[in-house]
């Protein structure tokens, strides 16, 4: 199949597209691989489309560009959902030549639903749900809830002793580099460590909310972690301020959006709600935070409405008529680059056990969560009905693994 056949991803549906991670992928070949995927936006020919990749490689957009080496055809989401490139007129998932591939068992990968169909109503009901990952994450075991911004600013706190900007700043700049972080000067060694695992766990955070939330509501979390980093507010009306500052009085309008969305600008909102071509003085924020997500980092720029347009941190400087230049923003060296690649293993960097360790108080938490889940719906996380009769041994599994976390405690109290 020639390179102008090669179709992107259909993203007016709303499910498996909206998802930019895929818990499993599947090769030119039809076999499913056990890695998690990551669609990216590339330009080829002079055309911007999506591919696959796998989520643990650093990819190199040159290489992606010339060759498909790293690229694969398809995957499943967390719903449990095929989503592919190509599909033939049975739904059946085709390969980069233009043929139909199965999977290990002979049985081709087959969509669930008549996706060009818009006006079919009935609701789709994931085919692969029974492949997709149960397992608990790792040692960051992130929780996306209504606690979110609480959260942050709890791990937040001890990146910074300062408020407002200059508070986010120096909380951004440790996000840039978790590993670089020293302290400050009265920090014991614990305390670095204690510094350096916060630094991490946000960054998590943040990564679970671009990767596994569609755009819009990946924009609101990003609200809420933006109100956290500032220790500020959300409120809950609809109008120009996204953030309220810890002062009650500085106001923020929050941006989170493709880096490659390149064309056109970023429009901003003004008091009564409205887009607006034109913002008068008094309509605009105080500060303007755009942050434009890749694969692997997040760029967050942070603008002034009230400096002159010849600093490179007013918002003035990258206006255009009716918002913020996407290409101008780009060309800005005032940003703060969030590194989300291998943000797991950036732990073993910090202590030799310090990530076994978390990872299996982590790992028998979650497993302790799905007993008491198993025990009060009478539904496994492999999602089998279970009978009474085998309580016994969920309570027990639950008893053993609460003995483990004590004694990995203990362990992680001598490793700090």
């Amino acid at each position: 199949m020639s390179m102008k056949h090669l179709k992107r991803f259909n993203e007016k549906k709303e499910l498996g597209t909206s998802i930019k991670v895929l818990d499993k992928i599947i090769g030119n070949d039809g076999r499913l691989v056990k890695k998690k995927g990551h669609i990216v936006n590339i330009r080829r020919g002079g055309n911007l489309i999506e591919i696959i990749i796998d989520k643990d490689w650093n990819y190199n957009t040159d290489k992606l560009r010339r060759n498909r080496e790293h690229e694969y055809i398809g995957g499943i989401d967390k719903n449990g959902f095929l989503v592919g490139f190509d599909f033939n007129g049975n739904h059946q998932l085709r390969n980069f030549d233009g043929e139909v591939v199965t999977d290990e068992l002979g049985n081709p990968w087959v969509r669930n639903k008549d996706w060009e169909d818009e006006t079919d109503p009935t609701p789709s009901i994931p085919e692969y749900s029974n492949i997709i990952d149960t397992e608990a994450s790792g040692w960051v075991n992130v929780k996306i809830d209504m606690e979110v911004i609480k959260k942050i600013k709890r791990f937040s706190k001890p990146l910074s002793n300062r408020t407002g900007l200059t508070g986010l700043r120096e909380k951004l700049n440790k996000l840039n580099n978790p590993l670089g972080i020293r302290g400050y000067n009265n920090s014991n060694a614990t305390q670095v460590i204690q510094q350096k695992i916060s630094a991490i766990m946000l960054l998590k955070y943040l990564q679970e909310m671009k990767d596994h939330f569609n755009a819009t509501s990946a924009g609101f979390l990003f609200e809420s972690f933006i109100g956290g980093l500032l220790n500020g507010t959300v409120p809950d009306d609809n109008k120009k301020a996204d953030v309220i500052g810890e002062n009650g009085l500085d106001t923020y309008q929050i941006k989170f959006v493709d880096y490659g969305a390149d064309k056109g600008n970023i429009k901003l909102v003004s008091q009564n709600g409205i887009d607006h071509r034109t913002l008068e003085e008094d309509q605009l924020c105080d500060y303007y935070i755009i942050a434009l997500k890749q694969a692997y980092k997040v760029y967050i720029y942070v603008l002034n409405s009230s400096l002159p347009n010849t600093s490179a941190k007013s918002l003035g400087r990258y206006m255009i008529t009716s918002g913020i230049s996407m290409s101008k923003l780009k060309q800005s060296n005032e940003v703060s680059i969030l590194d989300l690649s291998d943000v797991e293993n950036k732990i073993s960097s910090i202590g030799e056990n310090l990530g076994e360790s978390l990872n299996k108080i982590w790992t028998n938490l979650s497993e302790i969560e799905y007993n008491i889940e198993t025990i009060t719906t009478g539904v496994d996380k492999n999602q089998t009905l279970v009978s009474e009769e085998h309580f016994d041994g969920i309570f027990e599994d639950s008893n053993l693994r609460l003995t483990e976390v004590s004694n990995q405690l203990e362990t992680l109290k001598g490793e700090m």
